[in-house]
């Protein structure tokens, strides 16, 4: 093992301040909302963890030249990973709100939103939820932003609501052609019938950027709004950009 002399304990210091600037980072981001995913985990924690002890060891640790030579490789290596998945990796933010939490975080979104409904049209649901999801890869470009109210009603008030729907807004009955796939009329994932909204400021009629979907569940009576805006989504089919893209399965991952 090599002394410890002035120079080696300022190299020590740096890099451990620049291992907790990464971790720090990752916690601040997860408490944001970031979501544990692999880019997150390997930018954050594994990758700058493993650096540091592999810097540590070219620097306290007596090795042959070759095996020096080697390790370094390996620590530019994992610089360069970092960076590639920190370019490459899929980023998601989810925040979510429950019951009087919805009202205030709801209400500006919705003024935002024409086509979501208002708290006060929605009936008077027996639990609401709130989520805003965000997802996004730097190369390729790549973003998706999404909100979602879920309102449960009662067996009567889900009756209630559902038939309003077909009064206050216009589906699509045919093949809808959005984000390189194909939208059939109704979508079905795990009990809830996802339709597309076709009319009005926001819908799928005013580009393919940006669409509203209403979804029902008379299995749990939900009624689902969703307003999700999109650049380049990476689903290849109705089902993934709606559960993936449009971040449905984290939302429903209680």
């Amino acid at each position: 093992m090599k002394k410890l002399s002035l120079k080696r304990i300022i190299l020590l210091s740096a890099l451990a301040v620049a291992l907790l600037f990464f971790i720090c980072l990752g916690v601040v981001f997860r408490l944001m909302g970031v979501l544990w995913t692999p880019a997150l985990l390997l930018s954050f924690f594994v990758i700058p963890v493993v650096a540091f002890a592999l810097a540590c060891a070219l620097i306290f640790l007596k090795f042959k030249p070759v095996l020096k030579v080697v390790l370094s490789i390996v620590l530019a290596a994992g610089f360069i990973l970092s960076t590639f998945v920190s370019l490459m990796g899929r980023f998601e933010m989810l925040t979510s709100y429950e019951n009087e939490e919805v009202s205030e975080s709801y209400g500006v979104m919705a003024e935002v939103y024409p086509l979501m409904p208002s708290l006060d049209s929605v009936g008077a649901p027996i639990g609401i939820e709130y989520h805003e999801y965000f997802t996004m890869t730097a190369a390729p470009s790549s973003s998706c932003t999404c909100i979602a109210l879920i309102c449960q009603y009662t067996e009567e008030a889900y009756a209630e609501q559902e038939a309003l729907l077909e009064e206050e807004y216009t589906f699509s009955q045919e093949q809808t052609a959005m984000f390189g796939c194909v939208f059939e009329s109704v979508t079905e994932i795990d009990g809830y019938s996802f339709r597309i909204c076709t009319s009005g400021e926001g819908s799928a009629e005013q580009g393919e950027d940006e669409f509203v979907m209403i979804a029902a569940n008379g299995g749990t009576n939900e009624i689902v709004y969703i307003s999700f805006f999109a650049e380049d989504p990476n689903g290849e089919s109705a089902y993934e950009i709606i559960n993936d893209d449009c971040g449905w399965k984290r939302m429903r991952q209680k």
